[in-house]
């Protein structure tokens, strides 16, 4: 079987069996690369469901907002402290998955540029002084958590 070969046939063999070899070799690879992109999307897509059942949450919360020149200010405490505690929720949810998401859900900038009319449930009233302050804040780390759902990709 052996007898009529060359040192050429030796080389041809040598040769094919090194690129069975190599497609082999990328053919695992790609595998695994593939896997590992199903895994972190899957990861994406759950933490994505979290940061919306806390979206939804921060939404009812803002759609709750009382207007402190009609109700006593002790009504309005109450809301504050479900704002106060869906912002620690939420950044705690972040700082556990990735400090970026969490850093950019806590950075406030241009809050005073915000309309400090409220339009909720029907009804609209202008906000004053420190409540006004806190509830522009509010709704901007609301706005922060809704880019950083549509853009979960670049933070987790």
């Amino acid at each position: 079987m052996f007898e009529g070969t060359r040192a050429i046939d030796w080389l041809m063999l040598v040769i094919e069996a090194l690129v069975l070899i190599l497609i082999s070799w990328e053919g695992i690879v790609s595998e695994k690369r593939h896997r590992k992109e199903q895994r972190r999307q899957t990861t994406v897509r759950e933490r994505v469901l979290e940061l919306s059942r806390l979206m939804d949450k921060g939404q009812r919360i803002k759609s709750g907002v009382t207007d402190p020149a009609i109700t006593n200010p002790q009504l309005v405490t109450p809301w504050k402290d479900s704002v106060e505690a869906w912002s620690e929720e939420t950044n705690t949810f972040l700082a556990g998955h990735s400090s970026r998401a969490s850093s950019s859900f806590m950075l406030v900038t241009d809050a005073g540029n915000m309309d400090s009319v409220v339009y909720s449930s029907g009804r609209q009233f202008a906000l004053t002084g420190d409540f006004r302050e806190f509830y522009q804040q509010f709704v901007v780390r609301l706005a922060n958590l809704r880019r950083i759902v549509e853009q979960a990709d670049a933070y987790f």
